[in-house]
């Protein structure tokens, strides 16, 4: 869909660069007025003057798209989660399952004594949006403890039944 949206977007801008190069390129052919004091442009020149036009027009009409449809950045939603090792493959499991989320990009994640912070950017919203368009799997694992705003801390499951 959203292929399909920037396609439409391209075909838009285009027309609208070839409309107004058009207009522009009939407006100066009619306002010429060649005189013997007054060395007519070259081909090039002409050429590399409507091409400058080309292009001040097209930048002209993206940022008008840009300002009509601007892009939301996202926010970095941190998710920490205590207790559990760094190989263990449950947590391979959980950064998959975050970065299938709709909207997420750029996963990275720390680990420090036991505590891991998963750091994602996430468009849909807040953390606790984000983990409920987890999916089931990872939530059977790991459980939330705490969520606020950008904040998401898990409890893995199977680190308590390890410790009993």
């Amino acid at each position: 869909m959203k292929a399909i949206t920037r396609n439409i977007l391209n075909i838009v801008l285009f027309t609208i660069v070839g409309l107004a190069a058009k207009a522009q390129n009939n407006n100066s052919t009619k306002n010429k007025v060649d005189t013997a004091t007054k060395v007519p442009a070259s081909k090039i020149d002409k050429t590399q003057a409507a091409a400058d036009n080309y292009i001040h027009l097209a930048e002209a009409t993206k940022s008008k798209f840009k300002a009509l449809f601007p892009s939301k950045p996202g926010d970095t939603v941190y998710v920490v989660i205590a207790g559990i090792n760094y190989t263990d493959p449950n947590l391979k499991l959980l950064k998959e399952k975050i970065d299938d989320v709709k909207n997420t990009k750029g996963l990275t994640s720390t680990y420090h004594n036991n505590n891991t912070v998963v750091k994602v950017v996430y468009k849909g919203g807040d953390a606790s949006k984000l983990y409920d368009n987890l999916a089931a799997e990872a939530k059977e694992l790991f459980a939330p403890e705490d969520i606020e705003g950008c904040r998401l801390v898990l409890s893995y499951k199977l680190a308590k039944e390890k410790e009993q």
